[in-house]
Protein backbone atom coordinates (compact mmCIF):
# COMPACT_ATOMS: atom_id res chain seq x y z
CA UNK A 1 0.00 0.00 0.00
CA UNK A 2 1.38 3.55 -0.91
CA UNK A 3 1.44 6.72 1.78
CA UNK A 4 -1.40 7.99 -0.13
CA UNK A 5 -3.32 4.95 0.50
CA UNK A 6 -5.83 5.05 3.37
CA UNK A 7 -7.92 2.28 4.39
CA UNK A 8 -10.77 2.26 6.64
CA UNK A 9 -11.27 0.35 9.73
CA UNK A 10 -13.62 -2.59 9.87
CA UNK A 11 -15.43 -3.72 13.33
CA UNK A 12 -13.34 -6.71 12.50
CA UNK A 13 -10.34 -4.53 12.85
CA UNK A 14 -11.49 -2.65 15.67
CA UNK A 15 -12.37 -6.26 17.79
CA UNK A 16 -8.96 -7.83 16.85
CA UNK A 17 -7.17 -4.94 18.05
CA UNK A 18 -9.41 -4.95 21.39
CA UNK A 19 -8.45 -9.32 21.70
CA UNK A 20 -4.86 -8.17 21.34
CA UNK A 21 -5.06 -5.55 23.68
CA UNK A 22 -6.67 -7.43 25.95
CA UNK A 23 -4.50 -10.49 25.63
CA UNK A 24 -1.28 -8.22 26.23
CA UNK A 25 -3.30 -6.82 29.55
CA UNK A 26 -3.34 -10.31 30.71
CA UNK A 27 0.33 -10.98 30.31
CA UNK A 28 1.63 -7.41 31.81
CA UNK A 29 -0.24 -7.88 35.08
CA UNK A 30 1.13 -11.64 35.80
CA UNK A 31 4.13 -9.68 35.35
CA UNK A 32 3.14 -6.98 37.56
CA UNK A 33 2.48 -9.86 39.77
CA UNK A 34 5.57 -11.75 39.88
CA UNK A 35 7.90 -8.87 40.22
CA UNK A 36 5.89 -7.23 43.38
CA UNK A 37 6.83 -11.00 45.26
CA UNK A 38 10.22 -10.27 44.86
CA UNK A 39 11.01 -13.59 43.33
CA UNK A 40 13.69 -14.84 41.16
CA UNK A 41 11.28 -15.63 38.24
CA UNK A 42 9.99 -14.82 35.09
CA UNK A 43 7.10 -14.65 32.79
CA UNK A 44 5.96 -17.13 30.18
CA UNK A 45 3.32 -16.16 27.73
CA UNK A 46 1.68 -18.74 25.35
CA UNK A 47 -0.62 -17.41 22.90
CA UNK A 48 -2.81 -19.90 21.12
CA UNK A 49 -5.03 -19.25 18.53
CA UNK A 50 -3.66 -16.16 16.65
CA UNK A 51 -3.89 -17.22 13.52
CA UNK A 52 -7.78 -17.09 13.97
CA UNK A 53 -7.53 -13.83 14.58
CA UNK A 54 -6.83 -12.26 11.67
CA UNK A 55 -8.27 -15.26 8.90
CA UNK A 56 -11.88 -14.20 10.85
CA UNK A 57 -12.78 -17.00 13.00
CA UNK A 58 -15.41 -16.56 15.47
CA UNK A 59 -13.23 -18.25 18.35
CA UNK A 60 -11.40 -15.33 20.27
CA UNK A 61 -7.85 -16.08 21.07
CA UNK A 62 -6.25 -16.78 24.39
CA UNK A 63 -3.50 -16.60 26.20
CA UNK A 64 -1.72 -19.00 29.61
CA UNK A 65 0.58 -17.08 31.44
CA UNK A 66 2.97 -18.99 33.84
CA UNK A 67 5.89 -17.82 36.40
CA UNK A 68 9.18 -19.96 36.16
CA UNK A 69 11.23 -20.08 39.10
CA UNK A 70 14.75 -19.64 37.23
CA UNK A 71 16.50 -21.87 39.91
CA UNK A 72 13.67 -24.59 39.15
CA UNK A 73 15.24 -28.28 39.50
CA UNK A 74 18.42 -26.99 41.31
CA UNK A 75 19.78 -25.22 37.78
CA UNK A 76 21.18 -21.72 38.10
CA UNK A 77 20.06 -20.20 35.18
CA UNK A 78 20.60 -16.71 36.61
CA UNK A 79 23.95 -16.41 34.70
CA UNK A 80 21.90 -16.77 31.20
CA UNK A 81 21.05 -13.76 29.83
CA UNK A 82 17.04 -12.91 28.67
CA UNK A 83 17.45 -14.24 24.99
CA UNK A 84 19.07 -16.98 26.20
CA UNK A 85 16.92 -17.84 29.31
CA UNK A 86 13.98 -17.57 26.97
CA UNK A 87 15.65 -20.00 24.72
CA UNK A 88 16.02 -22.72 27.85
CA UNK A 89 12.57 -21.63 28.93
CA UNK A 90 10.69 -22.84 25.62
CA UNK A 91 12.85 -25.81 25.26
CA UNK A 92 11.85 -27.02 28.77
CA UNK A 93 8.27 -25.62 28.99
CA UNK A 94 7.84 -27.98 25.52
CA UNK A 95 9.98 -31.01 27.62
CA UNK A 96 7.78 -30.49 30.13
CA UNK A 97 4.68 -30.44 28.48
CA UNK A 98 5.93 -33.35 26.29
CA UNK A 99 5.84 -35.47 29.64
CA UNK A 100 3.04 -34.59 31.01
CA UNK A 101 1.41 -36.39 28.02
CA UNK A 102 0.00 -33.06 26.04
CA UNK A 103 0.56 -33.34 22.19
CA UNK A 104 3.72 -31.73 21.31
CA UNK A 105 5.12 -31.27 17.15
CA UNK A 106 9.02 -31.46 17.28
CA UNK A 107 10.40 -28.79 18.97
CA UNK A 108 13.28 -27.80 16.49
CA UNK A 109 15.47 -25.07 17.62
CA UNK A 110 18.86 -23.20 16.50
CA UNK A 111 21.41 -21.02 18.55
CA UNK A 112 22.91 -18.91 16.87
CA UNK A 113 25.68 -16.35 17.34
CA UNK A 114 29.54 -15.49 17.62
CA UNK A 115 32.08 -17.75 19.59
CA UNK A 116 31.63 -16.86 22.90
CA UNK A 117 28.32 -15.73 22.90
CA UNK A 118 27.08 -18.20 25.55
CA UNK A 119 25.45 -20.96 23.07
CA UNK A 120 27.40 -23.92 25.10
CA UNK A 121 26.17 -22.53 28.01
CA UNK A 122 22.34 -22.46 27.24
CA UNK A 123 22.60 -25.61 26.26
CA UNK A 124 24.68 -27.01 29.57
CA UNK A 125 21.80 -26.02 31.33
CA UNK A 126 19.29 -27.67 28.48
CA UNK A 127 20.75 -30.94 28.92
CA UNK A 128 21.01 -30.95 32.91
CA UNK A 129 17.38 -30.38 33.07
CA UNK A 130 16.60 -32.86 30.66
CA UNK A 131 19.00 -35.37 32.93
CA UNK A 132 17.18 -34.27 35.65
CA UNK A 133 14.03 -35.06 34.02
CA UNK A 134 15.92 -38.34 33.06
CA UNK A 135 15.68 -37.84 29.75
CA UNK A 136 18.87 -37.12 28.59
CA UNK A 137 18.25 -39.65 25.20
CA UNK A 138 15.73 -37.13 23.54
CA UNK A 139 17.83 -34.01 23.42
CA UNK A 140 19.63 -34.22 19.71
CA UNK A 141 22.43 -31.40 19.97
CA UNK A 142 24.64 -30.58 16.58
CA UNK A 143 27.66 -28.11 15.45
CA UNK A 144 28.81 -26.55 12.39
CA UNK A 145 32.50 -27.91 13.54
CA UNK A 146 33.96 -30.80 15.16
CA UNK A 147 35.41 -28.80 17.95
CA UNK A 148 31.90 -27.14 18.90
CA UNK A 149 30.06 -30.53 18.64
CA UNK A 150 32.50 -31.87 21.18
CA UNK A 151 32.10 -29.20 23.75
CA UNK A 152 28.41 -29.52 23.41
CA UNK A 153 28.49 -33.82 23.23
CA UNK A 154 26.69 -33.55 20.37
CA UNK A 155 27.47 -34.41 16.48
CA UNK A 156 28.33 -32.21 14.06
CA UNK A 157 25.00 -31.46 11.63
CA UNK A 158 26.12 -33.92 8.76
CA UNK A 159 26.34 -36.64 10.81
CA UNK A 160 23.29 -35.84 12.82
CA UNK A 161 21.15 -35.57 9.60
CA UNK A 162 22.62 -38.76 8.30
CA UNK A 163 23.94 -36.73 5.46
CA UNK A 164 26.67 -37.75 3.21
CA UNK A 165 29.44 -36.05 1.54
CA UNK A 166 31.09 -36.63 -2.25
CA UNK A 167 34.58 -37.44 -2.00
CA UNK A 168 35.72 -37.99 -5.78
CA UNK A 169 32.64 -39.90 -6.61
CA UNK A 170 32.39 -42.12 -4.37
CA UNK A 171 29.23 -41.04 -1.17
CA UNK A 172 31.06 -42.05 2.21
CA UNK A 173 29.93 -40.28 5.90
CA UNK A 174 33.20 -42.92 7.09
CA UNK A 175 35.78 -40.32 6.03
CA UNK A 176 34.94 -37.58 7.73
Amino acid sequence: MSPGNVSVVTDQDLNHFVQWSQMIEKVQECEKEIMASGEDQMVIASFKGLDGLFSGQSDAPTVTTSAVNLRAEGINVSSLCEDQLQAYTIITHHLAATLQGESQEQLLMILTGEGGMGKSGVIQSVMEYFKRQNVPHKLGKGAYTGIAASLIGGKMLHVLFGLTINWGGMLSAAKI
